[in-house]
């Protein structure tokens, strides 16, 4: 801070003033911002006095933001109901959340399943990483991260009350207070094992459509270039049988399949440049993604 001149100065100073009318805004904090300011002093030394590398002004003013945000959720220790937690990312239900279940606060058709070894969304780690355990998750609005149960007109959750525990726990102005939560995630088995034929659906559709075998079918594919297109057909067309067996054998909801089954392996498939599609015969052919999809 000691080598910029008056004029460098000033500008620093205005755009300091606008980063701490940023971070109150975000968080809602009820601070003026030169006090905020004055919170991350050291902080702010600490950041001016460090090497930066080639990148060093944007990666300064990410850290100075990261500095402001942090000091400002600190003077207001408490939920705010701000939504900011609701629209990065829906909760996950772990055993104490059962109650929810069973007293219909939370559905079966408000619920998905994501499969050991598929990618998600850690809040523990603030990143995607693969998952070693499945859990059950509640459904965003389609095409968002935005929890089903956050209302866009008033941004208010709809069972705040009897929000799930994830959501109880989860402190935006803490963000370690994630990496320090445990607890025992709900698995199908303890929602469906009980149901005997129903369980053995989920059984025989693990042991047919794994991730493990899904993404060995997706390498071989690209590794023949195409040539081994059958092999993925058939996961494809009995992830999709079973669907319907679901439903006409258990009358599922569409929506409640992906509970029990986990998301379609069809939807995956636009990752990879692909899209299914049913011939009239019912037969299935792969092809590349159209230019008007």
């Amino acid at each position: 801070m000691d080598r910029l001149n008056r004029q460098e100065w000033d500008f620093f100073s205005t755009a300091l003033i606008e980063e701490a009318r940023t971070a109150i805004w975000q968080t809602r904090a009820r601070i003026e911002p030169r006090h905020l300011i004055d919170r991350v002093k050291g902080t702010l030394q600490d950041i001016a006095g460090a090497e930066h590398g080639a990148d060093s002004e944007d990666l300064v003013w990410q850290k100075i933001r990261q500095a402001l945000v942090v000091a400002a959720y600190e003077t207001r220790p408490y939920c705010l109901r701000c939504g900011a937690c609701c629209k990065k990312d829906t909760p996950a239900l772990l055993i104490e959340d059962m109650t929810l279940l069973r007293q219909e606060i939370i559905r079966p058709e408000h619920l998905y399943t994501v499969r050991k070894g598929e990618i998600a969304y850690s809040p523990f780690e603030d990143k995607a990483v693969e998952l070693a355990h499945e859990i059950i998750k509640v459904h965003s609005i389609r095409g968002t991260n935005r929890c089903i149960f956050f209302r866009g007109l008033d941004g208010l959750c709809s069972i705040y009350d009897e929000r799930p525990l994830q959501c109880r726990l989860q402190e935006c102005w803490n963000p370690d207070r994630m990496r320090e939560m445990s607890g025992e995630y709900i698995t199908r088995e303890q929602v469906f094992g009980q149901i005997e034929q129903l369980w053995d659906v989920i059984r025989a559709h693990e042991k047919r459509c794994s991730i493990e075998k899904w993404r060995r079918a997706m390498e071989r594919l690209e590794a023949t270039k195409g040539h081994s297109v059958e092999e993925l057909l058939e996961l494809l067309k009995y992830d999709h049988l079973i669907r319907q067996f679901l439903t006409e054998r258990f009358s599922v909801k569409i929506e409640v399949a992906e509970l029990i089954l986990g998301r379609p392996l069809k939807d995956w498939l636009p990752l990879y440049g692909l899209e299914l599609i049913e011939v009239p015969e019912g037969a299935f052919i792969l092809q590349p993604v159209s230019q008007n999809s």
